[in-house]
């Protein structure tokens, strides 16, 4: 049987007797964007690994405000569920898919055996879970030490297609850097005055 993980690093150096438990363990279901997946405090009692698409993490306020998280791509797992479910903490936060994904479920008993009998498979998960911590703390002092304008174009610039635009909406952008759609708004318009960016409805393009 083909797996879904041959081509990944930590898989190659994995015992053949632990890939059997990883490749037989697994759920592989596909998700269509815009699905939400998980929905506040649920206990995780599985770890989704990305084959396919992208994946969004956020937290929703008592005012129904969104704040993204991180996002999880292709070729990389939830290493919020992955802490929930190791540490065996309840954590309020919502999935969604952001494009149609196919994700590979690993339930928490093939799980936890994996983390105790595979090195190869231990040392991905908590490289896993040390990026994306570092990557959050990065967003946070962005956050504290960065102009709205310098985020704005930072984002801009990590995301863009080969064209040098982003498709995306003054709310999504908002919601990625943890602002408001009005503070948003003014500081594109500053931007265009600029002549910095160029943005239509749904699209940004760097100038």
């Amino acid at each position: 049987m083909k797996s879904y993980f041959e081509n990944y690093e930590f898989y190659k150096e994995m015992r053949e007797e632990d890939k059997h438990i990883l490749d037989y363990s697994i759920s592989v279901r596909e998700i269509e964007a815009g699905h939400v997946m998980r929905d506040g405090e649920t206990e995780c009692g599985e770890v989704p690994f990305v084959l396919t698409g992208s994946l969004r993490l956020f937290k929703v306020s008592e005012s129904g405000r969104e704040i993204n998280i991180y996002h999880v791509k292709g070729g990389n797992m939830c290493s919020l569920s992955t802490l929930c479910l190791l540490g065996r903490i309840s954590y309020a936060f919502n999935v969604e898919a952001t494009m149609d994904s196919k994700l590979a479920f690993i339930p928490s008993h093939s799980f936890t055996v994996l983390i105790d009998r595979s090195e190869p498979f231990r040392r991905y998960v908590y490289a896993a879970i040390g990026q994306k911590l570092i990557a959050t703390l990065d967003s946070f002092e962005a956050l504290k030490f960065s102009s709205i304008e310098e985020r704005i174009m930072k984002y801009l610039d990590n995301n863009k297609s080969k064209n040098n635009k982003v498709y995306i909406t003054h709310q999504e952008l908002a919601v990625e850097l943890g602002s408001s759609r009005e503070v948003i708004s003014r500081e594109l318009r500053k931007l265009t005055k600029a002549e910095k960016i160029r943005s239509i409805r749904g699209m940004i393009e760097l100038l």
